[in-house]
């Protein structure tokens, strides 16, 4: 054959085979005349390559379209033939996928989508941690000097102190405000929306007010309003230039409004408002709250923290020898949602098996389908279809179904992200940028096509055979049986997985619900007090006068001020035991007032609590220690009557020993503790009011309004809830968990159980002849339901080792996942696997009953 014979025949594969069948030798035989009448004119012989090349790329992709056509009506045809199990099908992958999508939205919103600035991935959170124990301390105004200073590493630093302020509107609202260095904004990228950024005015106003060492924090005289607050106000664009009130008469000037991608901060610097400052390292009170900057161009994440370990190196040499610290930096978005990566991705993770499981249905599904359709196969090859075409077709109708699931997957992403969105804590960063993107119907389809693939070509190995009687038979081939055994018992593995999963998170929950919180949460409703800054002594005697009168009230047993449970405590250092030569670190600390501990209902295991004669100024100086404190401090001797000193200073009585509170969370131990009275205390103040009532706690919220209205009314009340919410709240993301992954393992385990159902169906109805011979020969009823049982039994027990050993070996994923329990539970694993063995067992009772009550003369007629 001539090259350019060869070269045709080559171009002409551009073609569907049955085209090429019909049309290549015509189309071959056409070209060969025009290359021999194009014979030594080599222009005219380009020119019929040229021509010849165009219009066989022009209608090559027409034809592959066409028979994509044909063979998806065909495809389309075949699924209103079998309506039933077309329909179970789809609607098993549009769960499947639906779920997936959800979920992929959820994860994509909150872990993969970037900020909403300007090269997001450049920006980084730089933070101190205690050597010790890896704890984040605080920063101090020199630390963040130097680090401005000295990095190369790191283009532009900035920090933010957060502050509370009261803004007196209509009704007095507390904010969180953010007294930013210069080029804060600048290190993110953004700009206001409204108005103009911090001037240089601005900074040097501030600059004068932290000149002077003991001054108070100064009050912002210029703030930007974030695009939450500017709303709260009335979202006038007018605002910019007017003045704010804010409590105790003081005035600030809106300069501009910040666009809403701030909100992406709320993690780490919950801010609505933002004002100027310049940190003083004379002044110690200075702690920035966030570190912020922006790495250099061509400068790495691992380059900026070994430039930080040489800095903070020099920073800890003039710290005190027990406050050894290190620096370090983070990518923001990492800051943001490290919190909940691992949660979201065991999600993730869980939710890709419920779609393995839906993929394994599916697949019995079509190889059930295969089995009965092998005479219309047969049929097809013997009038002259090829393998591929057969394959072709095959791969066409698994596709068909896939994307019409991936159609009703979408769907069901689209009601079902709300509802997800709705259920999760508000732990979780991001919430408002969650929804159905562009990206998550890019996902459904590219998942939809990898699982339609996936699932035709695992039904095309069961046609495997080289020759075309292997299709004789209506009957699964062996390797077709083997197959379908293999996917029924890998659904029965993964859904025993997600079995355990949800079993040890119900274990978890029920676990922290049995927690000794160390106080009663009944009856108790708790609200937070604010006060000015610089006002200390103003502010104690302020709470005592509300406490007084709250106490008054109908109903109230006991009322105290506190930090409050579950927000854990401030650490102190330089603790020192009268006598005793041992470094005791940090301890936790809380200033408290008398009547808190009985508002908390805090068990009393010596002493006495704090009587309102302590609070007398003047008086001796008393502190309360829990039991961790007293254990450590003094071993096994009573405490009472012993004395501390706090920085060499303040030396304290000890005058009772209480039980251990729960620490910031239910799962986290307080540690040893000192409570202070509040009036003593010259460090820390603290504004939680606890009320304990008889009755509804609600019941006397409006009097407490009515009573600090009375006092102050430009006092806000926030924070008003029943201490017992606070509880939930703190349960909530275990109980989102335990929510999602439940509803993941009961629809795991309904399509185990259900592909196991359809598994022994198929295996009955192709052994009615078998059955009929062997009852003819004697075998009673008993025997068949044995029979059927056996095959079934030994999916089950397959299906759970596999899933057991699974299990055990993804026990360190979900050792972030719970807690009173071990990962490797006995029960847990034994409670799952009975609950997945008893339903399943259940579902091959069915086929097993019908089977043996066939007619032995109807099954030897069968075929």
């Amino acid at each position: 054959m001539p090259r350019y014979a060869r070269l045709f025949r080559a171009l002409l594969k551009l073609f569907p085979a049955d085209f090429r069948g019909d049309f290549g030798d015509a189309m071959a035989a056409d070209f060969h005349d025009q290359r021999r009448d194009a014979e030594g004119r080599p222009r005219e012989v380009r020119r019929l390559w040229l021509r010849t090349a165009f219009d066989l790329l022009r209608r090559a992709p027409a034809e592959h379209l066409d028979v994509l056509a044909r063979d998806a009506g065909y495809a389309l045809r075949a699924l209103r033939r079998h309506p039933l199990a077309s329909i179970a099908a789809i609607v098993s992958l549009a769960i499947g996928i639906g779920l997936n999508s959800a979920v992929f939205s959820v994860v994509s919103g909150v872990l993969w989508r970037s900020l909403p600035f300007a090269e997001s991935g450049r920006l980084v959170l730089v933070e101190a941690l205690r050597t010790t124990n890896q704890e984040r301390a605080p920063l101090t105004a020199a630390t963040f000097l130097d680090i401005q200073r000295q990095s190369q590493t790191l283009d532009r630093v900035a920090a933010g102190v957060l502050q509370v302020l009261t803004i007196v509107d209509r009704e007095p609202f507390q904010v969180g405000c953010v007294s930013v260095s210069e080029q804060f904004f600048e290190v993110l990228g953004v700009t206001p929306t409204l108005g103009r950024p911090f001037t240089r005015a601005h900074y040097d106003a501030a600059r004068a007010q932290r000149g002077n060492p003991d001054a108070p924090a100064p009050m912002p005289a210029a703030v930007l309003l974030s695009d939450r607050l500017w709303r709260r106000l009335g979202g006038s664009s007018d605002i910019v230039g007017t003045e704010i009130r804010m409590a105790g008469g003081v005035r600030a000037e809106v300069v501009g409004v910040m666009g809403p991608e701030l909100e992406a901060l709320d993690r780490v610097m919950p801010g609505q408002c933002w004002s100027p400052d310049v940190p003083n390292p004379a002044q110690g009170a200075w702690r920035p709250s966030i570190v912020l900057a922006r790495l250099a161009p061509e400068q790495s994440l691992k380059d900026a923290n070994a430039e930080l370990a040489v800095i903070g190196n020099r920073v800890s040499a003039g710290l005190p020898a027990n406050e050894p610290q290190t620096l370090q930096a983070q990518g923001l978005l990492d800051s943001i949602v490290d919190r909940v990566r691992t949660q979201l991705m065991f999600l993730f993770g869980a939710v890709v098996c419920v779609l393995l499981v839906t993929s394994a249905n599916v697949v019995n599904l079509f190889l059930a389908r295969a089995a009965g359709r092998r005479n219309e196969l047969t049929t097809r090859i013997a009038l002259g279809a090829s393998r591929l075409r057969l394959v072709r077709q095959s791969l066409t109708e698994s596709l068909v179904i896939s994307l019409l699931g991936g159609i009703g997957g979408f769907l069901l992403a689209l009601w079902g992200v709300p509802i997800l969105v709705s259920l999760a804590p508000p732990t979780v960063p991001r919430l408002p940028q969650i929804g159905v993107s562009w990206g998550t119907l890019a996902f459904t389809f590219l998942l939809s096509g990898t699982v339609g693939l996936s699932c035709g070509l695992v039904t095309v190995l069961s046609m495997r055979h080289g020759h075309h009687t292997s299709f004789a038979s209506s009957h699964d081939t062996p390797p077709a049986a083997r197959l379908r055994h293999g996917v029924t018992v890998c659904a029965i593995a993964i859904a025993l997985m997600l079995a355990v999963a949800a079993t040890l998170m119900v274990r978890t929950v029920r676990a922290l619900t049995a927690l000794d919180l160390g106080f009663d949460p009944r009856s108790v409703v708790s609200a937070t007090l604010s006060s000015s800054p610089g006002e200390r002594r103003a502010a104690q005697d302020y709470h005592t006068a509300i406490i007084e009168r709250v106490k008054a009230l109908p109903g109230v047993r006991a009322a105290g001020i506190g930090l409050g449970p579950l927000l854990g405590g401030m650490g102190i250092g330089g603790l020192i035991i009268p006598g005793d030569s041992r470094d005791f670190g940090l301890v936790r600390v809380d200033a408290v007032s008398p009547g808190y501990f009985e508002a908390l209902g805090v068990r009393l295991l010596s002493g006495r609590f704090f009587a309102e004669r302590d609070a007398v100024r003047g008086g001796p100086s008393l502190i309360i220690v829990n039991e961790s404190a007293a254990r450590l401090f003094w071993n096994s001797s009573d405490p009472i009557g012993k004395t501390v000193m706090i920085n060499k200073r303040q030396e304290l009585e000890v005058i009772g020993v209480i039980g251990d509170l729960r620490g910031s969370s239910l799962e986290q131990e307080q540690g040893p503790t000192i409570y202070q009275l509040s009036n003593q205390s010259a460090n820390f103040m603290a504004n939680g009011m606890l009320i304990r009532v008889d009755g509804d706690p609600g019941d006397v919220v409006p009097g407490i309004r009515a009573i600090i209205r009375s006092m102050n009314r430009e006092q806000p009340f926030t924070g008003v809830t029943p201490l017992q919410e606070r509880i939930d709240r703190s349960m909530a993301p275990r109980l989102f968990v335990l929510r999602v992954i439940g509803l993941f393992s009961a629809i795991g385990l309904v399509l185990a159980v259900v592909g196991v159902y359809g598994v022994l169906a198929e295996f009955v109805v192709q052994r009615v002849p078998e059955i009929g011979v062997r009852m003819a020969f004697g075998a009673t009823a008993s025997d068949v339901l044995a029979l059927v049982l056996r095959q079934g039994v030994r999916l089950i027990a397959i299906g759970l080792a596999l899933g057991l050993a699974g299990a055990v070996l993804l026990r360190r994923v979900m050792s972030t996942m719970v807690y009173g329990v071990q990962t490797f539970d006995p029960a847990s694993y034994l409670t799952a696997g009975l609950v997945l063995c008893a339903v399943a067992l259940l579902a091959c009772a069915i086929p097993a009953r019908k089977a043996s009550r066939l007619d032995p003369s109807l099954a030897l007629r069968s075929e």
